[in-house]
């Protein structure tokens, strides 16, 4: 089975570095694997949740940018482990990502947009990226979950981007052509820009502007979003079998 995998994925990336790219794809996600299996919910209670059909499911919405620290963390720790270990139960219903964060935006005579990104020009790059693997994954959180976290797990997120991509072409189908063409130019630009709509309606709203911002199930707060930072799987299967943290 390994060696028919490994023909096809030669397949898919051509050149001379094909055979450094397949070993490389295939370190990853062992080692994503390794880390998930060591930090999470055991096998005995993952067969129990798998069983259990009378919870209620779980909608998780993130409001982030790509280079903030806290985000990355949430993200790579919390977020992409938990849905990982979950996705074969129904307890994750959706999980919806909006990349944008603290920037700023103006228009231009043209009508393009211009965006200021706090940690500079590479993360507005990967705003835009982040949002057009959401749309070209039909705003699938099975599909864009680990190609965003393949990108957020590295610590040269830009130069990891087009490893990700691959690696969602070749797991999910993804379109990382038409990807590359959203990143580079308009659709991508008119992505963000509906990206930061999104942030300025939420912080409207908030008494605090900041990320990560987290929604439980259409919702913050305090007490969840600190659990949710600190040990997710916990949250969920507690909101999942009815069970509420306490001063919730």
């Amino acid at each position: 089975m390994y060696s028919v995998l490994c023909l096809l994925i030669v397949s898919i990336f051509h050149g001379c570095n094909a055979h450094e790219t397949e070993k490389q794809m295939f370190k990853f996600i062992e080692n994503q694997e390794k880390i998930i299996e060591a930090h999470s919910i055991s096998n005995r209670e993952l067969a129990f949740l798998k069983s259990y059909k009378d919870g209620k499911p779980v909608s998780i919405t993130l409001y982030y940018e790509a280079l903030c620290p806290y985000c990355r963390m949430f993200m790579a720790e919390q977020l992409y482990k938990s849905f990982n270990r979950l996705k074969d139960t129904d307890i994750i219903s959706n999980v919806t990502l909006v990349p944008f964060g603290l920037g700023y935006k103006s228009r231009l005579a043209n009508g393009e947009h211009v965006f200021i990104c706090q940690h500079g020009e590479d993360e507005c790059q990967l705003n835009i990226l982040h949002n057009c693997i959401i749309h070209y994954s039909n705003y699938d959180f099975k599909k864009f979950l680990r190609i965003i976290d393949c990108i957020e797990d590295s610590e040269q997120p830009l130069k990891r981007a087009d490893f990700c991509l691959k690696l969602g072409s070749y797991f999910y189908n993804l379109d990382d052509a038409a990807v590359n063409k959203c990143r580079n130019g308009k659709e991508g630009n008119d992505l963000l820009f509906k990206a930061s709509l999104l942030t300025d309606e939420l912080f409207r709203h908030t008494k605090q502007k900041y990320v990560p911002y987290i929604l439980i199930n259409g919702k913050h707060i305090e007490v969840e979003v600190d659990m949710a930072q600190d040990n997710l799987n916990k949250l969920l299967v507690e909101k999942y079998i009815g069970e509420t943290p306490n001063d919730a």
